[in-house]
């Protein structure tokens, strides 16, 4: 069975999620306690050090995964495609690298939109 709040696969009868907290009976969740405000898992987090250096270790292709595996989260928390990595990276490679202007701010505004729907505290960052 998976967690209603986190996603993650828990025993069946759990009272209480082992990853998140969550309190299964009560319907409270969180690591805090505070009501998940969204069902769907928000993503791991990663450490931007180990990213910059896997990327230059590799020219960059894990900088193409990483972009893959944050589309990946946001589109599962949203529940629908809302970014498209795939279609990214073509359009990266037609237009010579210009399309990665507008993809790096399609993905900070949507990390600004899901900040704002989980009720956290937003960070513009998309014009950056």
């Amino acid at each position: 069975m998976k967690c209603p709040f986190c996603a993650e696969e828990i025993h069946n009868g759990s009272v209480k999620c082992v990853h998140c907290n969550s309190d299964l009976q009560g319907g409270g969740g969180g690591a805090a306690g505070a009501p998940a405000l969204n069902a769907n898992p928000i993503g791991v987090e990663r450490n931007v050090i180990v990213i910059f250096l896997l990327s230059l270790v590799t020219c960059g292709i894990y900088g193409i995964v990483h972009f893959f595996q944050v589309a990946g989260d946001i589109n599962r928390h949203y529940g629908f495609e809302k970014l498209k990595p795939g279609l990214d990276l073509l359009l990266i490679i037609v237009t010579c690298g210009i399309w990665y202007i507008v993809m790096c701010y399609q993905y900070g505004r949507a990390f600004y939109e899901l900040e704002l729907s989980e009720g956290l505290t937003p960070s513009d960052n998309s014009t950056l």
